[in-house]
């Protein structure tokens, strides 16, 4: 629903503090946010003479105090499907994320002002995710052709507002999502979301990812990325190269080369039999366990390190310049610089996941989440 904002004689222009309001941004009210937002139920206490009229509205005893009754009720599909990708979003450590009754501001072509209530957000360094929540109460099909509509016509605006917010210097890729419990898409509304460049999650994805955190930690936001922003150039890294040697193995192409983890967690992916691939592409790689990762982070951390190779395949070709002076050990062998590929999702990690994802606790800030 949208409604208008005031605005004075000589300010035609939203502050731009207020764009987006209310956003968490500090560790401690986005804990707290969570500890609200991951239980099934809402909470409130009452007076013990109460407790029948509550029971009537949907409420039951939850902890009988000594002159008090903590009473409690299973949240509404919405805002328990809206609860839940939001605690997806902390527990992969975004930083930034939506409060209560999110809103994002705007300016309209012709110059009104306008605000879209959005049901999560969530941003870091280079992305910005902005999802919608639509569930039902038991399996169904829904039209949503007009939600569609609605948020297609909203994202240039939206667009503006996010970087006039956080300010020119940043430029996120954004991530337009629906995310959906119980409803049956059909295949018109797919297309149009496809068209409109919205991303889908079903209960099965959501699933899916809520498995794969709970296992990786905060360090699945790279397998986030990984799917929602494959074949995307990842800013910052064109033409980053590494020295690295080229050989044959039957038919086959290899390299050999050393990277830092800070950039290889961003093209990496790691496939699961969780998620369908239309593509064909094989996926046998076991659920990374969050234990191990721990304790390789902290092996890491304590100057331990791994003389053993990650095993990747690119998803593309790759440029490989030979060098100009060649020590020929063999004839199948050259030694040069390799350009690494720049998009999300273009290095299959086929063997040393754990070690890989091991590095993530050292390569950025963690806000932490229990």
């Amino acid at each position: 629903m949208m409604r208008g904002l005031m605005k004075g004689a000589d300010d035609r222009k939203p502050r731009e503090k207020s764009l987006l309001v209310p956003l968490l941004e500090t560790p401690e009210e986005i804990r707290a946010a969570f500890r609200r937002r991951k239980d099934e139920f809402d909470y409130q206490k009452i007076h013990p003479a109460d407790e029948k009229k509550f029971n009537e509205q949907g409420w039951e005893a939850h902890k009988q105090l000594q002159s008090a009754l903590w009473v409690k009720k299973r949240k509404a599909p919405d805002r328990l499907l809206e609860d839940r990708i939001w605690s997806l979003f902390y527990r992969m450590g975004y930083p930034v994320l939506s409060g209560g009754s999110f809103r994002i501001n705007y300016r309209r072509v012709e110059g009104t002002d306008g605000s879209k209530q959005v049901d999560v957000f969530a941003k870091d360094d280079e992305t910005a995710v902005v999802v919608e929540c639509k569930a039902r109460e038991t399996l169904g099909r829904r039209q949503l052709q007009k939600d569609i509509h609605e948020t297609e016509n909203l994202q240039k605006h939206f667009s503006r507002s996010i970087r006039s917010h956080f300010g020119n210097n940043f430029n996120p890729k954004i991530i337009w999502i629906y995310a959906t419990n119980n409803i049956i898409w059909n295949e018109k509304d797919i297309e149009r979301a496809e068209a409109a460049s919205i991303r889908i999650i079903t209960e099965n994805e959501l699933q899916y990812f809520e498995a794969f955190i709970g296992h990786i930690g905060d360090a699945g936001r790279y397998q986030f990325l990984a799917e929602f922003l494959e074949g995307q150039i990842i800013p910052g890294l064109a033409d980053l190269k590494v020295p690295a040697s080229r050989g044959r193995f039957g038919r086959h192409t290899y390299y050999s080369f050393a990277v830092s983890a800070r950039h290889l967690l961003k093209i990496a992916f790691v496939n699961h039999q969780a998620l369908n691939h239309p593509d064909g592409r094989p996926a046998y790689q076991r659920m990374i366990n969050k234990n191990r990762i721990a304790q390789i982070g902290t092996f890491i951390q304590n100057g331990g390190f791994f003389p053993t190779n990650i095993l990747l395949n690119f998803t593309e070709i790759c440029r490989f310049e030979p060098a100009s002076k060649q020590v020929q050990a063999d004839k199948n062998t050259k030694f040069g610089l390799l350009y690494l590929p720049n998009k999300y999702k273009s290095a299959w990690v086929i063997d040393g996941q754990h070690r890989l994802y091991g590095f993530s606790n050292r390569c950025r800030p963690r806000v932490g989440w229990n």
